[in-house]
């Protein structure tokens, strides 16, 4: 785990023209919406996701991880997958979104949250996954988390926010 004190900025990455959660979000936002910005890592599940830019924190409540993760994909194409499933559009400050499962967790043990944003000349997604530690145990819902993490950091996407 890594503890960078990284300043905000909310423009896309400028060799990729993606935004970084690792170095947009700052980390009085992170720990106002109760991540550990000293448990952050650069990827997700230590697995590297290549054509998108990905991030994920550990939670205060210790029963789960975030990881936020820009891409290209639209919501459309987010909506055509078939490891996703249980599409609920929605909004999040104003913007496009869709909340969604995963096919294969029949637990409803992990939720995301997917935000249309500018993403260098076109639209992509950013996307909010809640992944439950199954050493703790799923104590809340992650679809509320990840609404709630979803609508907290929103200001912080390109584009802005509410």
């Amino acid at each position: 785990m890594t503890s960078a004190g990284l300043g905000a900025t909310s423009s896309p990455n400028q060799q990729t023209g993606r935004w970084d959660p690792c170095t947009s979000i700052p980390n009085d936002a992170l720990r106002a919406s109760g991540l550990n910005p000293d448990d952050k890592e650069p990827n997700v599940a230590g697995v590297d996701f290549t054509g998108w830019k990905a991030c994920t924190w550990g939670s205060t409540a210790r029963w789960h991880y975030l990881a936020i993760l820009s891409g290209e994909p639209t919501l459309d194409q987010i909506r055509q997958r078939r490891d996703f499933g249980n599409f609920s559009p929605m909004t999040v400050a104003g913007r496009p979104a869709t909340r969604f499962g995963f096919s294969d967790d029949a637990d409803g043990l992990d939720c995301g949250v997917a935000v249309e944003i500018p993403q260098g000349p076109a639209k992509g997604s950013v996307a909010f996954l809640i992944t439950t530690r199954l050493s703790v145990g799923k104590q809340g819902n992650p679809c509320t988390e990840a609404t709630r993490y979803a609508n907290d950091l929103a200001k912080y996407l390109p584009g802005g926010g509410n």
